[in-house]
């Protein structure tokens, strides 16, 4: 066909260069090329060339100048001819400290995911006026940014009024902005991750006019102290302040109709969650300092000085997750608590429930919460005693708790769900003889994890049930075990002992 011919003169006249500093490897339609430290990706489509720019050369230096400017070239000349280049991919510069301003020129259409993540000393970006769009996480954590300027003649972003920000123009929506951004007249958008990771923020200052918080704008915000909403605001998206670990107080204005999950998540330091009593959508009833979707009588949001009220019924996902509670009390009325509600609240030593509550119990003072027609155990922390009848640990039950470094879990106990003990910090686990099954991901992340002991007879093991334990040197399988696939113990020390006794899971 036209496209292999093509494709083949292609490869034949780059092969000619191979002599000198361009290096090129060939894959389907694709060429990938070496040149001034640079690594390509050259397409050839019936339609045309696309060159993207991948990442730096394998143990080759960036290319900065002393003052630390990453310069993207507009075009890629090889042999004579010259192909422009228009993309930069996913994760192409990430973590690259060297870069402190970032020069991309004109051609440049498109930033991919995470495509500059965690550049901590990018001061500057220029963007040209060829831009068209860039994934809402190409410049997660770069927490120096201050200046960001869009080339005058971009039909489709700007920088107006001098603001340092990229606002798309013809939405008005502010798509990424920095510690030093002031947010102009006009922007009615947030947009989803726009102010992520810019550590440097104190305080923002929202005008009127903005209606929408997408999700994560301003997620690990770790500066970020107070954040004022004005009363145009009828929209805050998922996660919209997760990570602010310094955050004191919010308030939800008159207008807000719709606020997402966790949208307060790790916001350990906050102290004050209210809503406007003029809000017909939200209430923060009983002075409760929590966010309670009013015709449902759920709780989206709480914060470490929360009191569940006894007019609550249900605690929605993620709602109290990472937060600063040192005590959950749940009143007689609340018959629904999502698995998520109370993850990573580490703080947490006791756990009650209501003598009165027709769905959960806190059975013989053992601090945890207790499905009462099932026996499922669903919220439990460090000071949690089984009582006799628990037969199932729930999913998320313990995730994120803090636990005794010698853990055991007692005998009666059949069943582990799900992330159960995802990122607690015990050194040692001994299983009991009564268990037949560890749910998925159930210990994933537990990185202070030295041993683990199976004393059952007959067991299943879910995928990822021991991922990313960076400690795990000892595990004592169970004579029968079934395997739900290889990626059991991946990212774990033990997985490389374990193959070399067993063979692969």
């Amino acid at each position: 066909s036209d496209c292999i011919m093509k494709n083949r003169a292609l490869f034949a006249l780059f092969l000619t260069f191979f002599s000198m500093l361009t290096q090129l490897t060939q894959a389907g339609n694709r060429i990938f090329i070496v040149k001034d430290s640079l690594k390509y990706c050259v397409r050839e489509y019936d339609h045309g060339t696309n060159v993207s720019v991948m990442a730096v050369a394998d143990s080759v230096r960036l290319p900065v100048t002393e003052d630390g400017t990453l310069v993207i070239p507009a075009s890629l000349t090889i042999e004579g001819h010259t192909y422009k280049v228009e993309d930069i991919e996913q994760r192409g510069f990430h973590y690259h400290p060297e870069i402190k301003h970032l020069m991309l020129n004109e051609g440049i259409r498109f930033i991919g995911e995470r495509a500059f993540e965690s550049c901590i000393n990018l001061e500057s970006i220029h963007f040209p006026t060829t831009l068209m769009g860039l994934d809402a996480s190409a410049f997660v954590n770069c927490s120096m940014l201050a200046s960001i300027i869009v080339e005058n003649g971009n039909e489709m972003f700007d920088s107006r009024d001098s603001c340092n920000a990229l606002i798309k123009t013809e939405d008005n929506e502010l798509v990424l902005g920095c510690w030093h951004t002031h947010i102009p007249k006009g922007v009615v958008t947030i947009g989803q991750c726009a102010f992520s990771g810019q550590r440097r923020m104190s305080g923002i200052n929202i005008p009127e006019g903005v209606r929408e918080i997408g999700n994560g704008a301003f997620s690990d915000c770790s500066g970020l102290k107070h954040a004022y909403l004005p009363l145009s605001i009828k929209g805050i998206g998922n996660g919209t302040f997760a990570g602010c670990t310094s955050l004191e107080e919010l308030t939800v204005p008159a207008n807000v109709q719709e606020i997402g999950e966790r949208i307060t998540l790790g916001c350990h330091n906050l102290k004050r969650l209210t809503v406007s009593p003029d809000n017909k959508t939200f209430d923060s009833r009983d002075s409760c300092n929590a966010i309670v979707r009013t015709q449902e009588n759920c709780i989206v949001a709480g914060c470490g000085s929360t009191v569940i009220p006894n007019s609550v019924e249900k605690i929605g996902e993620g709602a109290f997750s990472g937060s600063a509670l040192t005590r959950i009390f749940i009143p007689a009325g609340v018959t629904q608590i999502a698995e998520t509600a109370f993850n990573n609240c580490n703080f947490c030593s006791s756990i009650e429930v209501a003598q009165t509550n027709p769905v959960y119990d806190s059975r013989s003072g053992c601090n945890a919460i207790i499905e009462t027609a099932t026996g499922t155990l669903v919220k439990g922390c460090g000071m949690t005693v089984f009582p006799v009848g628990v037969g199932k640990i729930g999913d998320y039950a313990f995730c994120g708790m803090t636990m005794p470094a010698n853990y055991c879990i007692p005998e009666g106990v059949s069943s582990i769900g799900s992330h159960a003990f995802t990122g607690c910090n015990f050194r040692s686990l001994l299983l009991p003889e009564s268990l037949r099954e560890i749910g998925s991901s159930a210990f994933t992340f537990c990185r202070h994890l030295e041993n683990v002991e199976m004393k059952s007879s007959n067991i299943s093991i879910g995928s990822m049930a021991f991922n990313y334990c960076y400690s795990l040197l000892s595990v004592r399988l169970p004579h029968h075990t079934t395997y739900a696939n290889s990626l059991i113990f991946q990212y774990s020390p033990y997985q490389e002992i374990h193959e070399r006794e067993y063979g692969k899971p």
